[in-house]
């Protein structure tokens, strides 16, 4: 992911993120912006309000928001949190990591 430069808010919240990486302070202010929770289903449901309802928890609806975590485990726990909540059918895409000439089956 790359930092869009041109925006001024982009660059204001990755000052405050190296500034809270080096300064030696124990406490930090968090912005009102960034969501205070006690436990991940709190978060998740402060972040993404009924994303439990279909016709709320569009592709807009889910791209407007995000939940940023620092480690992959936090990062697959609160995944699997969001997808139990969804509503309708699950379906799962997976992906190769190899190209596949063109006389090989798929």
């Amino acid at each position: 992911m790359r930092l869009n430069s041109n925006d001024t808010e982009n660059v204001k919240f990755a000052d405050y993120l190296i500034e809270i990486g080096t300064n030696p302070k124990e406490d930090v202010e968090l912005p009102s912006e960034i969501k205070r929770c006690k436990s991940t289903m709190d978060l998740l449901f402060k972040v993404y309000p009924n994303i439990n309802v279909e016709e709320v928890a569009t592709k807009t609806y889910l791209q407007e928001r995000s939940i940023l975590f620092a480690r992959n485990d936090d990062v697959a726990t609160l995944n699997e949190l969001a997808i139990n909540h969804f509503s309708g059918e699950l379906h799962e895409y997976l992906a190769a990591d190899k190209a596949i000439e063109d006389d090989q089956p798929i």
